[in-house]
């Protein structure tokens, strides 16, 4: 476990906030390291839905590995080209803010206000009319949230005592 929560990145939390006129978006501090500087590179990419989705540049990393390995056939270097021309790496500004492409914001319907949503591994960035008009139920997020406890696999032992005569 690290020493402070600030040495582990968590993807989680909900918050509102705007894409500016220059397409900039200001990346939740409780999402950043103190060790991020300008330098500190992060993977954006289309997500699920009309959403994009941001993540540490290790996961891009990782990413790149795997679809090297998929790359076997015609299809799935097709695939990758696309997923690939959907993504973009991008690096913080001093105040914590990154340029989001164009046909990035299009893709994603994003115009203006948007959430910022914790998805635990990366961030989901999604316009804000979108999220309130589909967000799950806070009954349904409750739901989600009890099927992931561990399930106590109780194992009981029966003793069997035999009679000495």
């Amino acid at each position: 476990m690290p020493a402070s929560l600030q040495q582990l990145r968590n993807f989680v939390g909900k918050f509102p906030t705007a894409i500016d006129s220059q397409r900039r978006l200001a990346i939740p501090k409780q999402w950043r390291l103190d060790t991020d500087t300008e330098d500190t590179p992060f993977f954006l990419t289309l997500g699920s839905g009309p959403s994009l989705e941001i993540y540490p540049y290790e996961e891009f990393e990782l990413r790149t590995a795997l679809a090297s390995q998929r790359m076997n056939d015609e299809e799935m270097d097709f695939l990758a080209t696309e997923s690939a021309a959907y993504s973009v790496i991008v690096k913080l500004d001093k105040q914590g803010r990154c340029i989001i492409p164009q046909y990035l914001l299009e893709e994603a319907k994003i115009q203006g206000n948007v959430y910022c949503l914790g998805s635990y591994k990366c961030g989901r960035i999604i316009a804000a009319e979108i999220w309130e008009a589909a967000r799950p139920m806070k009954e349904t997020t409750s739901r989600f949230n009890h099927s992931l406890k561990p399930t106590a696999t109780v194992t009981t032992t029966k003793v069997e005592m035999s009679e000495t005569q």
